[in-house]
This record gives structure tokens, sequence and C-alpha cells, in this order.
């Protein structure tokens, strides 16, 4: 099935660089079609929100250069929205705190001011934070200096650690920041790290209202000229005939025919899963590429109940660990082989977590798979940790729902009661064969 429209240009991901594409394609006066796969445009700078109460800004912690004529004013400003968005600043003084033990670094902004609290900190290694310093300033841009930037540019952070004579502990100082692009620094490369510093020190500010604010602003200047974002809209494949891209196959087998395909998808899995329109071995390079490092990150909304209250819920996650650390004990020792526990621990993992209102509220599912996922364990802590944090809770005539400390605390009293004896007497069966 192939839609009747054929657009000028199709962009793959609405992440920033994306939306970016898109907004400023028009003024080549192109029609610009945007397909996102997520319910909501972003990629990395949308928001999203939990129980009414709490607000998450997935990837925008902080930007940089936000002043007049900086990198973000100057895109928007390109396409619109540059009046609409308001960027506060954060404190000059000390955007990045680093703490190590015994030391504690702020970051400030300026290049300069960066250099006194270095050399104050570390007044020994004077010379060669110099050096680190003209270097990263030359290729960053700062400085311009032609030799510097070619010396430099390509080899490791690492490498001009060495080349300065820097201590382990300044070292840790300098490279403390990596965790913006993900590398250490015998993978970084100067020029990464010097654009990402001269960046900050620049001035760090966060747009007010969150990243969903730089991109209601693109997503508006696409649309003004006659652009379309649509979300919940996997790309399967990029078409190519005979060279060039000739639009794009969606995941239901639509297809969209564009003169021009931008991917704003990751680099390894366009190369290598979205289309065969590259060479061999372009092919096996993004193949072997490999990613940065990866992050985890734990959202955590501050409680609303009392001090008493909010320890009582963390009282019960802790008793639900203790609880469960032992349920795991006992299913291992009356099981008869590896196999046999990793596949039934993962089936009852599977069951415990998505039959439970930890990520879907029961009044979704039937009235009887309800009914259980009420009495889960899981869901009875996570209602009772709701109420003790003051969130709102889903109405529900439910004795879970209605008394979930209570009947936490019962519960979890009862696993541990009989799971312990019976893991004591399993382990003593086991030790004497």
């Amino acid at each position: 099935m192939a839609e009747q429209r054929i657009w000028d240009a199709v962009v793959v991901g609405s992440g920033l660089g994306g939306l970016t594409c898109a907004a400023y394609l028009p003024a080549a006066g192109m029609s610009v079609l945007v397909l996102e796969q997520h319910d909501v445009a972003g990629g990395n700078a949308h928001v999203f929100r939990r129980r009414r109460s709490y607000e998450f800004d997935v990837g925008v912690h902080y930007l940089g250069n936000y002043g007049p004529g900086g990198t973000l004013p100057t895109i928007l400003g390109g396409v619109g929205p540059a009046g609409r968005v308001t960027f506060r600043p954060i404190d000059a003084d000390g955007f990045d705190c680093i703490v190590l033990p015994g030391l504690t670094f702020d970051v400030p902004a300026g290049w300069q001011r960066y250099r006194d609290r270095l050399v104050a900190t570390f007044p020994a290694e004077a010379a060669g934070i110099d050096v680190f310093l003209t270097v990263c300033r030359a290729v960053a841009g700062e400085e311009p200096d032609a030799e510097l930037l070619r010396i430099w540019r390509h080899r490791t952070l690492a490498d001009l650690f060495a080349h300065c004579g820097l201590s382990a502990r300044a070292r840790t100082v300098l490279a403390a920041q990596s965790g913006n692009y993900g590398l250490a620094p015998v993978d970084a490369s100067v020029l990464v790290h010097a654009r990402m510093l001269g960046h900050y020190l620049r001035g760090a500010a966060l747009p007010e209202g969150g990243g969903q604010m730089l991109v209601a602003g693109l997503v508006e200047a696409i649309e003004a000229d006659g652009g379309e974002v649509r979300t919940r809209c996997a790309v399967r494949r990029i078409d190519v005939e005979d060279g060039p891209a000739t639009g794009v196959t969606l995941a239901d087998g639509t297809r969209i025919r564009a003169g021009v395909v931008v991917s704003n998808a990751d680099y390894r899995r366009t190369v290598v899963e979205l289309t065969d329109g590259f060479s061999a071995a372009t092919v096996a390079k993004a193949a072997a590429s490999r990613p940065s490092a990866a992050l985890a990150v734990l959202y955590v909304g501050r409680p609303h109940g009392t001090a008493g209250e909010t320890l009582l819920g963390f009282a019960l996650v802790l008793a639900f660990s203790y609880a469960m650390l032992w349920l795991g004990v006992l299913l291992g020792l009356l099981m008869r082989s590896i196999e046999t526990i990793e596949s039934t621990g993962s089936l009852l993992l599977v069951l415990f977590t998505f039959v439970s209102n930890a990520l879907l509220s029961t009044d979704r599912m039937p009235r009887w798979l309800g009914v259980i996922a009420e009495w889960n364990p899981l869901s009875v802590v996570a209602t009772a940790c709701r109420q003790l944090w003051g969130n709102p809770v889903a109405a529900s005539h439910s004795i879970p729902a209605e008394h979930p400390v209570l009947i936490s605390a019962v519960m979890l009293a009862g696993i541990v009661a009989v799971a312990v004896p019976l893991a004591v007497r399993a382990y003593a069966r086991a030790a004497t064969r």
C-alpha cells in the first residue's frame, strides 16, 4: 500500500537533530514529513509525567552556549521560535559539582575562571593545566591555532593527559564531565572533549518548561511551513532504487515516497538494518562500531507525605526485597538444575511484574485478572508506597486498595515466616546429600 502524496523530504526520527533539519528544509522550498515510532516527538528531549504529580525531563538536564549568538538561540532564531523559549541560567560559579574523597570542585563558567580554580585546587600542576587548557581552547575554536588543532583533534584525551604530566586526581576532575558524551579518556578524542567543555564554559542554562519547549517550538515551525510530524509511525525500511533513497516503508507496510530521506535514527541501525544502500565496507564498519557507555537512569520524585510516612514507605520496600530474597532462595533450593531455575525464575518475574498495578491500572484488566493483580504482593506494596508518599491512588473498593499498608505488612511477614524455615530445611537436606 502506497501513500498518494509524494513528499520532498522524509525525516526518520524526531530527536532534536531530526526536528531541526525538518524545520530548516522548508526554507529550500521542500515539503517535509517527520516519522516517529514513539507516541510523542522529541527523542531524548521529551518529557514524561507520572501520576499527575511528577514531571521528568528524559535528557535535557542542562544546555550550554545559550547567550546571544550562541548555538541554540541561533538555531531557533533561524526558524522562528527563539523568542518563545526562555533559558534560565544555572549558577555561573558552579554549574557542575565534582565530588571526590576529600575534594569538591565547582565548575565555573568562563575559561579563565575555570583555569584559576583548577590552579588553586592543584597548585603544583599549574604548568600542566595551562598546557591542557591551551590545547583545549585551540581545538574548541576559542583561540584558533591550526597547528594545535591538526596535532590534537583526533588524539585521545588520555594522550593529552599524559602529554601534560597530570596526576590521577587532576585527570579525574578534568574528565569528570565526560558523562555528557559517554566515553572514557582512552576512547574520547580531544576534539569531542574540548567542544563539550567550551560549550558549557560559555554558560549553562535550562529551558523554562523543560526540553519539551524546544520540541514544541520546532514542531510548531515545521507545521507552520506545511510540514507534518507523525508519531507512532515506525519505519521498517528506507527504500533505495539504483543508488538514491526513494522513500520509506512503515512497519504496517505503507510506503511513502520522497525525493530525500534523512535518518535521525541510530547510526548503526540506519546503516545495518534500515537500508541496503551503503557499500559493504560501510556496513561492516557500522556493524563493528561500539556505542558509548550506557547509562541507567532512576527517576525519583520527592515524596509529599510526612517524614514518618516516607520512612515507612521505604521500610516496606526493603521488607519486600527481603521477603522476595528468601522466596528466591527457597525456589532455587527446590529446583534441581540451573536451567530450571532460570526458566522458572524468568517466568515468575514476568508474571509477578506485569500482573500487577505497578505498570498498568487493574481497571484496564479483565475482572478476574484484576482481582489477582490487586492481591499480588508487588501491587499491594506499590499501592501502600503511593499512599504513604502522597501520590494519587486510583479509587478501588478492594481490601488491598483500602488497607494497603496493613495488608503489605501481614503479607510480607507471612512470606518470610513460611519461606525462611522451608529454605533452611531445604538447605540442610541439600547439604547432607
